[in-house]
């Protein structure tokens, strides 16, 4: 759950002042910390946060797939990821699950 800001720049393909401007806003907002030598440490809330992103993503990417009889629907996932709820997403997660039973 931590970084070198350098990889992190390499893994992105950005320059390092790039990430390390991105890095200030997210330790502004306290999503992570920045430690000496530009290693980046997710806190509490970031851990937390980017567990339901993934999550998200993932129910949805799901869910497309199983609609679509598909294995790759990451570009739509990308595309509507960021317009649906907490709520919406936890249904789509009971609707697949029931849809999975037939």
């Amino acid at each position: 759950q931590t970084c070198a800001l350098p990889i992190l720049s390499r893994l992105l393909h950005v320059k390092a002042s790039s990430v390390t401007k991105m890095v200030q806003q997210l330790a502004e907002v306290g999503l992570v910390t920045a430690e000496k030598y530009g290693v980046i440490v997710l806190t509490e809330s970031g851990i937390k946060l980017g567990s339901y992103l993934l999550y998200r993503h993932n129910v949805l990417h799901s869910f497309l797939c199983l609609l679509n009889h598909s294995e790759n629907e990451l570009e739509q996932v990308e595309k509507i990821e960021h317009f649906l709820d907490v709520r919406t997403i936890k249904n789509l997660e009971q609707l697949i699950q029931q849809l999975q039973k037939y």
